[in-house]
């Protein structure tokens, strides 16, 4: 066992002894999910041949995590598998709203169902990823956030100049069963090694609609150099600004998804993502797609098969060349305790 992985099981064993101890001076409450994937992978190898494998395995977002309350202030703090620190944050309530600090997801991700790659939920294909980030965020009761976000730098060769953090404005509201919001995500370094201001932005959007036993979720961002400031992609730099020929990459992505739930035990997900990025620079747009077919099978409080059937299509590639499919048919399985 190397020294890392041994102080982060100290730290981490730490970390549960400490919270043992807390009940005395706040309510607190554990809990934890144990993933466990099943699955054959068809994954391309070269040119159109596929290579077929059996997958079974604890999925990494499985999690053992802690909740705290103490008047005004509660926490959370979540670990992951590995072990790795998921999240880690305190909130404040006051009158007109709530004050977060810590590592938390940012607002404006918004999942689907998508369980196949580990609960991937339609990350680089339209559900706006980009980690889990240390971050001062106030969410107000009337629907209106704010956040400055820890900033994220593109290229890792990059000698970069950082003045402001990450900053996030948007709202979040509801009317009947509509769920809506929008809002914008903006960052700006300086490139020293090219000596180039990098502005990256994205404006987003999203919906919930509910009727009866069937809910249409939409999201949708459209932004520049979005990978510049953290937002993944399925092809590694095809979403940042391009330092050779000093061009900006626009990116749009977006998923639309149906749930039907067809009893309290069975349930039904269907959803289709696509992302495109272009620069002047690419020989073609580079293009993707995911389409995801599950069906949620609840046996028991806390337990669920979720079976599925995905393929993701890399369409177009920036250099010109045709992409690759992947396709994953099998199910997960949950343990919440």
């Amino acid at each position: 066992m190397n020294l890392k992985k041994t102080l982060s099981i100290a730290v981490t064993a730490a970390g549960a002894l400490t919270v043992l101890a807390l009940p005395a001076l706040a309510d607190t409450t554990i809990y934890g999910s144990a993933r466990v994937v099943t699955s054959w992978n068809s994954i391309p190898t070269t040119g159109t041949d596929h290579q077929s494998d059996f997958d079974l395995r604890l999925q990494p977002n499985s999690r053992l995590g802690f909740n705290f309350a103490n008047g005004d202030i509660s926490g959370k703090v979540e670990y992951g598998a590995t072990p790795n620190l998921r999240l880690l944050y305190g909130t404040y309530k006051f009158g007109a709203g709530k004050v977060t600090v810590g590592q938390d997801h940012n607002s404006y991700y918004f999942t689907s169902a998508q369980t196949s790659i580990d609960d991937n939920v339609n990350n680089n294909f339209g559900a706006l990823w980009d980690g889990r980030v240390p971050q001062i965020r106030v969410n107000l009761n009337n629907g209106l956030y704010f956040a400055a976000i820890q900033p994220a730098v593109g290229p890792a060769t990059a000698s970069a100049k950082i003045t402001i953090p990450k900053l996030n404005v948007g709202y979040a509201g509801k009317a009947g069963t509509v769920g809506f919001g929008a809002g914008v995500v903006g960052q700006t370094y300086k490139n020293q090694a090219i000596n180039e201001d990098i502005l990256s932005y994205m404006g987003y959007a999203n919906a919930t609609v509910g009727a009866g036993p069937m809910t249409i979720k939409a999201n949708l961002g459209y932004g520049q150099n979005t990978g510049d400031m953290g937002f993944t992609s399925n092809v590694a730099n095809s979403n940042k600004y391009v330092a050779a020929s000093k061009k900006d990459t626009t990116t749009l992505e977006g998923y639309v998804q149906l749930t039907v739930k067809a009893s309290d035990v069975l349930g039904l997900n269907a959803g289709v993502g696509y992302a495109i990025n272009s620069n002047d620079s690419y020989t073609k747009d580079d293009t993707r797609m995911l389409v995801f077919v599950n069906a949620p099978i609840t046996v028991a409080k806390g337990f669920s098969i979720t079976p599925e059937v995905a393929m993701i299509d890399e369409l177009d590639m920036q250099s010109g060349a045709k992409g690759a499919k992947t396709y994953y048919a099998g199910a997960k399985w949950q343990m919440d305790f």
